[in-house]
């Protein structure tokens, strides 16, 4: 199917996560994975989007989930990492109630939602949050960097271990912003034009 540290397109992550619940449902556990990053990105709101693995939460039978994993990563010749969790460290306590589902037999996918994934994107700020923290600020109709830094504020005070100096927030999200307008593509002005060519 793919070999490991190839991209994944939305089309190979649902079937992954079919073939994950797939060994589950056989086992009659129906686990509950919570997804963020690059795989959230490809799975509910940007469908062209490649991401080389999956980062997410088991909030249900991780064992389970752990084993079946590595069998779908031994099947398919895949990084044992294809599918990992260390992305929990970065995430929010705080409940993400516009998270969307994908319901699949013996596995629930559970999608950050854009505040979540603009939250957590802007922590990080590595070169390819750039482009989805530019598509999700659009998504959510933001005009100024500081709704976003609102919205980090909102899911992430000063409680949290390794908390970010909200200048260092405002600076991410207006470097967004002035990379938009350099391009010619003022985030303020909505949706990109799509090249439907």
């Amino acid at each position: 199917m793919m070999g490991g540290g190839r991209d994944l397109d939305r089309a190979d992550l649902m079937g992954l996560l079919e073939e994950l619940g797939a060994i589950l449902h056989a086992q009659d556990v129906e686990a509950i994975i919570y997804v963020v990053g690059g795989a959230a990105m490809a799975l509910e709101y940007e469908s062209r989007r490649v991401t080389r693995d999956v980062d997410a939460a088991v909030r249900r039978d991780r064992d389970d989930v752990q084993r079946a994993v590595e069998v779908i990563a031994e099947r398919h010749s895949l990084d044992p990492q294809w599918f990992n969790t260390t992305a929990t460290a970065f995430m929010t306590n705080e409940p993400d109630d516009e998270a969307t589902e994908i319901n699949l037999p013996g596995l629930r996918v559970v999608v950050a939602s854009p505040e979540h994934l603009i939250a957590m994107k802007l922590r990080a700020m590595r070169a390819r949050d750039v482009a989805d923290l530019d598509f999700l600020f659009r998504l959510l109709g933001l005009t100024d960097p500081q709704q976003a830094v609102d919205i980090h504020n909102k899911l992430f005070d000063e409680s949290y271990i390794g908390n970010s100096d909200p200048q260092e927030i405002l600076f991410a999200a207006r470097d967004v912003f002035r990379r938009a307008e350099a391009m010619g593509f003022p985030i303020e002005r909505g949706p990109r034009p799509t090249n439907k060519g």
